[in-house]
């Protein structure tokens, strides 16, 4: 019996040492398991070689101002939607659904989201600056890993495995690969949103932009086409519009 209890003290001694230094390796096994993008990250924009439509026009709408074919024109001028489509066949025809924005707001901290003590705790333990807007809380959930995870730091896993889930939620839906986008007056992501499969022919791309004077104000757009290269340069060309064209 004396045996049998030096044993399971010292079984209990090892387990708190393991818990007190290691608090965080837990969710590191859980996260392995649980989660398909835990590792997923933007890479490098790759379309900078394609330049812009030279022979195109300037299309500015929600925020955002585009390089676009002469035809281009708002499908509907009755409809709230912001849906343009360009003359030409299918496969030269170019559609842009420029997306409407809230109002500025720090999206992660409030009722549906985190609580500002879990985001102040959480980035000491995953070795991140806390994010001051919305872009900056963007870049982290698309591009944090468990690498970054302090797992020596205590009372940060529930935000460490939030982070994932909310990641595991985003990159399907933003169709899984994604670039940094970087204008001279915005910062923001570019995705790769489409591809043709079996009798769908178009590619999409979606476009993510933050005003470099104030990174909670979001512009973004959708591009579709069965030409992937006018799409390449119309991406090339988006910009965030002044403040007063989209007022």
């Amino acid at each position: 019996m004396k045996w049998f209890l030096s044993a399971f003290g010292g079984f209990l001694l090892i387990a708190l040492l393991f818990y007190l230094l290691f608090p965080g390796v837990p969710a590191i096994i859980y996260a392995r398991h649980r989660f398909e993008y835990l590792n997923a990250k933007l890479t490098p924009y790759p379309f900078e070689g394609y330049g812009i439509m030279e022979d195109g026009k300037e299309l500015t709408d929600c925020g955002m101002t585009l390089r676009v074919p002469e035809s281009m024109h708002l499908n509907n001028p009755e409809s709230n939607i912001r849906l343009y489509v360009s003359d030409g066949g299918e496969s030269e025809r170019v559609v842009i659904a420029f997306i409407n924005q809230d109002e500025p707001r720090f999206e992660f901290v409030g009722e549906n989201g985190f609580t500002q003590e879990e985001i102040d705790r959480g980035c000491r333990g995953i070795r991140r600056e806390k994010p001051q807007n919305n872009y900056e809380m963007w870049d982290l959930i698309y591009n944090f890993t468990p690498e970054e995870y302090n797992y020596h730091k205590h009372g940060t896993w529930r935000f460490f495995i939030n982070l994932l889930n909310m990641k595991e939620t985003i990159y399907p839906a933003i169709g899984e690969v994604g670039y940094p986008f970087d204008t001279e007056k915005a910062k923001g992501f570019c995705f790769y949103y489409g591809k043709p499969h079996g009798e769908v022919r178009t590619y999409a791309l979606l476009i993510e932009l933050y005003d470099r004077e104030n990174l909670n104000r979001k512009a973004a757009v959708m591009l579709k086409s069965e030409d992937f290269d006018a799409l390449k340069e119309i991406a090339n060309s988006a910009e965030i519009a002044a403040q007063e064209e989209n007022e």
